[in-house]
């Protein structure tokens, strides 16, 4: 295990579960006592700073069994980052569901990009920004990960966190965004970070791909579309079985089906629900991951709420007044009370 500082520290660290964490939790103490500063400020706002803190470790402490149940060895990691740094468990796990536990706060706002080889002339790359606290940068450090089996993998990631942004040794990049959903807190899942960590120690992309689809979540992160391109330079065979792509998943209290996905080879016609194909040298398939069903009918939701999508860029206006019945004026700004509640009482967006 290892330590470098520049231009942020690149921890390393290798072996079982419980070291890779302890190497992790020794090498990054100073770093995750910052990070947990930061946060720990953030999460108690405005409130008895001893019960706040009580309550705060409360409520991370019930995503232990989630976590357990899904990625034991990940929970174990976790654990060991905890001796390592001397601090408890809640507080690590408190760390990975940091977005969770910010539920109603402004969200980070990252940027991800690609540049395909016909841009490149050469390999693929991908790019991250990240839109945060600035005093997060002291928190932020290079994780370097060699495991006992599967691939390695280097991730950019606030001090105590699984992971963030990165790749891995098996050819899988990775980069996240925030996703915002009405779904966000209505249920228990598994932390962003701990997803995201399963995805960079999958071996192939159709294990990482199974990662994103499967895990519950608590809430929404998006990693939605992947591009496969064979650099080879002999033929190779995918076969592709993806029913669930060509059905929107359905919607709860009202809400409706969500849109359906893409499975085509070089921007050509959508695949059929399984199908095999021959991908030359440089073909590429794009798989464009379904949306989630909606929740409770979208004309009943607060006009203010969906002109706030608007302005956030979720929703354009012309879906707004489509599939939640809210009218804005032009330019997009304001409301247009007196159409909106016609749109409404008629159910219509004529």
């Amino acid at each position: 295990m290892s330590a470098s500082s520049f231009p942020f520290p690149l921890v390393d660290v290798e072996g079982d579960a419980r070291e890779r964490g302890r190497q992790y939790g020794s090498l990054a103490a100073e770093r995750i006592a910052t990070s947990l500063r930061i946060y720990l400020a953030a999460w108690t706002a405005g409130a008895g700073a001893g019960a706040a803190r009580a309550a705060l470790l409360a409520r991370a402490r019930k995503f232990e069994p989630v976590i357990g149940d899904r990625y034991p060895e990940l929970l174990e990691e976790m654990r060991g980052i905890a001796e390592g740094a001397g601090r408890a468990i809640e507080e690590i796990v408190a760390l990975n569901a940091r977005t969770e536990l910010l539920y109603g706060e402004p969200a980070d706002g990252c940027t991800g990009a690609v540049l395909l080889p016909e841009r490149t002339g050469g390999p693929v790359i991908i790019g991250q920004n990240w839109d945060w606290r600035p005093a997060c940068r002291e928190a932020a450090i290079v994780l370097r990960v060699t495991p006992e089996r599967g691939p390695g993998f280097l991730t950019f990631v606030e001090a105590g966190m699984l992971a963030r942004s990165g790749m891995n040794s098996a050819g899988i990049g990775l980069c996240g965004n925030f996703l915002n959903s009405d779904m966000d807190g209505t249920q228990r899942g598994v932390p962003i970070p701990v997803i995201r960590r399963a995805i960079l120690m999958s071996p192939s992309l159709p294990t990482a791909v199974g990662e994103v689809l499967r895990a519950p979540r608590a809430f929404s992160s998006n990693h939605q579309e992947v591009v496969i391109r064979n650099v080879s330079r002999a033929p190779v065979v995918a076969s592709v079985i993806g029913g669930r792509f060509h059905e929107g998943a359905p919607g709860l209290d009202g809400g409706a089906r969500g849109g359906t996905g893409v499975i085509a080879v070089n921007d050509g016609a959508p695949l059929g629900q399984s199908s095999q194909v021959l991908l030359e040298h440089g073909a590429r398939i794009l798989m464009r991951f379904p949306g989630g069903g909606g929740f409770g009918d979208p004309r009943q939701r607060a006009p203010e709420a969906v002109l706030a999508d608007v302005r956030r860029g979720f929703v354009s206006p012309e879906r707004a007044r489509e599939d939640y019945g809210v009218a804005l004026r032009p330019g997009g700004r304001e409301i247009d009370a007196e159409e909106t509640a016609r749109l409404r009482r008629h159910g219509g967006s004529s």
